[in-house]
């Protein structure tokens, strides 16, 4: 069975996961399920969030929280405040928070004290990334974010499993446990960012107890592994990366490991969303101000839609709401000529949206 709570009216449904196959997701914030996982051998629970201006007739990125719960209001708040289709900052996401049961072996691959980390990536693959996708209009790109021993296992997945995330987020990851095993199975293996283009942010909590940097990254030391090996590590793949941008770092020194999430899931969704971006007000004052002409301020904008498309792995249109702006923006400056062509550009693009008709019909008159 496939439950899920609407937090927002408190109404509670329940229903079998195929009759989520249409798509007619409840258009509310949050929504939380319970299912039995039968790879996992009992009920797991995980909590959905989908922009308030989510229509299902656009798909979206999603982004999975492991350790959900805890995590979970930040990156809802983050999602509120730039990921919408005004600021152009962060793509809209449908976030996904995930529940651990057990996380002392959930997140531990089975190569360390017998984990049940193998088990729980199945668990994701086969029964978590499916329900989702069957109840919600999504798009190919996916992101996983895990911290401390979530982290680790998000490494292994990368390591392991990196056609399932597109994105990997990773805040002070336990990869010193079980003797570094997953470091010295990631230095067997030579992966390379560019086999499946996945785009990878680590962030490095400050654990060094008031020492200096310099004594806790002597390599001739036994103390201070955690912070050790995720130095080491890092600079590796920042070297072996040298040759593209996938993979970026940060020390957030005097943060200790418990301080740093927020922090990373902030710098690390703008890291690995970094083409997403748009100077939406600087791109129109250009061509307004005379740098730009018209032909090279439309042009900018569907090179940046292209380049959104071909990451997200689906035709994204310029934004409604950014090509009218631009149309309301030309009728201030008494340039009709191009706010009907914006409008009627958003015509084409949207035929069932109808304020950017409603503009032209006002025009003609």
């Amino acid at each position: 069975m496939f439950r899920y709570v609407i937090i927002s009216s408190m109404i509670l449904f329940s229903s079998c996961h195929k009759k989520h196959e249409n798509k007619n997701v409840p258009q509310l914030q949050t929504n939380k399920y319970t299912f039995h996982s039968e790879i996992m051998g009992e009920e797991r629970s995980y909590a959905v969030y989908s922009p308030t201006t989510f229509e299902q007739k656009t798909p979206l990125p999603v982004l999975f929280i492991l350790d959900g719960p805890s995590y979970f209001s930040f990156f809802k708040a983050l999602s509120d405040q730039w990921g919408n289709k005004k600021e152009i900052v962060l793509p809209e996401m449908i976030i996904v928070a995930i529940k651990q049961n057990n996380r002392s072996s959930e997140f531990l691959p089975s190569y360390i004290d017998d984990g049940k980390g193998d088990k729980f990536l199945r668990h994701i693959e086969k029964e978590l990334i499916p329900a989702i996708e069957s109840s919600y209009n999504v798009l190919p790109n996916r992101t996983l974010f895990g911290h401390s021993r979530g982290g680790l296992f998000a490494l292994n997945v990368l390591l392991t499993a990196p056609e399932l995330f597109n994105n990997f987020i990773v805040s002070d990851p336990s990869i010193s446990l079980g003797n570094s095993t997953l470091i010295k199975r990631w230095n067997s293996t030579q992966l390379s960012f560019d086999d499946h283009n996945n785009n990878v942010f680590v962030g490095l909590a400050d654990t060094k107890e008031g020492y200096s940097l310099d004594y806790v990254l002597d390599t001739n030391s036994d103390a201070f592994p955690h912070m050790r090996t995720i130095w080491s590590f890092c600079e590796k793949l920042e070297a072996d990366s040298i040759n593209n941008q996938n993979f970026k770092w940060k020390y957030y020194e005097g943060f200790g490991h418990g301080t740093i999430p927020a922090m990373v899931a902030m710098d690390g969704l703008l890291s690995v969303f970094e083409y997403y971006r748009m100077d939406k007000y600087g791109l129109i004052y250009s061509h307004l101000n005379g740098i730009i002409n018209y032909d090279q301020f439309k042009q900018k904008i569907i090179s940046h839609f292209k380049e959104i498309s071909e990451r997200m792995g689906s035709k994204v249109l310029p934004y409604e709401s950014l090509i009218f702006e631009y149309g309301q923006i030309f009728l201030e400056e008494k340039m009709n000529d191009k706010a009907i062509e914006m409008f009627q550009w958003n015509v084409d693009n949207f035929p069932e949206n109808t304020r950017s008709l409603e503009k032209l019909e006002e025009l003609s008159i």
